[in-house]
């Protein structure tokens, strides 16, 4: 038997001394593993704030829908309590606004909003250059200010 045992490991090469990892190798891959991560974690970040701004412009549409239908059985547009949609999008990423004219005889627009929430990673979105914190629709399209900001919606 003990001769059969030496010639096993004469032939694999395996020896209680080869066992493990040495402490250059698992540098080198802790060194690889950390550049990998550095090159794709703003990638998957600036995806993730994509799917949030989704969200957002997801929500604002809604929020053009239901007026629109108030509006067919009423002389005026509402507001969010009135539309029964929250105010914070369903992540709680943005918070949602109904702007409605001042004089009360002349709600025949309206303007909705969705801010990124303060000190979240959402208030950095961008398309390009330019800031996606904000998005801003009224009873007629979506409301680029700046021009640029066609991006943010995907245009």
């Amino acid at each position: 038997r003990r001769v059969l045992f030496r010639s096993f490991q004469h032939t694999t090469g395996f020896t209680n001394k080869n066992k493990g990892f040495t402490l250059v190798e698992m540098l080198i891959v802790t060194i690889m593993l950390s550049l990998l991560l550095s090159l794709a974690l703003p990638s998957y970040k600036a995806v993730v704030r994509k799917a949030r701004r989704a969200e957002a412009l997801e929500t604002l549409y809604r929020i053009q829908i239901a007026q629109e239908k108030w509006r067919s059985t009423h002389t005026a547009y509402a507001s969010l309590a009135d539309l029964g949609i929250p105010a914070t999008t369903p992540s709680g990423n943005y918070t949602i606004s109904v702007t409605l004219p001042v004089s009360p005889g002349d709600q025949t627009a309206y303007t909705a909003s969705a801010t990124a929430v303060a000190g979240t990673s959402q208030e950095l979105d961008k398309a390009g250059s330019t800031s996606c914190a904000t998005l801003t629709i009224n009873q007629d399209e979506p409301v680029y200010s700046p021009a640029a900001q066609a991006a943010c919606w995907g245009k």
